[in-house]
């Protein structure tokens, strides 16, 4: 008489791992941020991460709604190509804001400069 469905070690393994690998890849990166903007910001540690406490919120709150939405209107493959240039836009805001972050130094110019060497 055969056992009725028993969940072999390595399934517990795997979920475990598997449970371990989303929580630090989707929270982990939450601290990081904060530390490298205090960091950043050293004089304002408090504001800033207020700051950072209302864009994580907001963005919590209504990114599934938008996303729902646009799945309704445009389909699974539209939402997820606004998906992604949303996510290159933010990108390049990045980049532009550590380049007008540095206004003494030329980005651009130290990039060519490097290359000809």
């Amino acid at each position: 008489m055969s056992s009725p469905d028993r969940t072999s070690w390595r399934t517990i393994v795997a979920s475990v791992i598997a449970t371990f690998a989303v929580v630090f890849g989707l929270f982990g990166w939450n601290g990081l941020l904060v530390a490298a903007s205090i960091r950043l910001l050293p004089g304002s540690a408090a504001k800033t991460l207020g700051w950072l406490q209302v864009g994580f919120f907001t963005g919590a709150t209504i990114a599934p709604m938008i996303f729902g939405v646009l799945i309704n209107a445009v389909g699974v493959r539209g939402t997820l190509l606004t998906a992604a240039a949303c996510a290159i836009a933010g990108a390049f805001a990045i980049m532009l804001g550590e380049i007008f972050r540095r206004p003494n130094q030329d980005p651009i110019n130290q990039i060519r400069r490097k290359q000809l060497l």
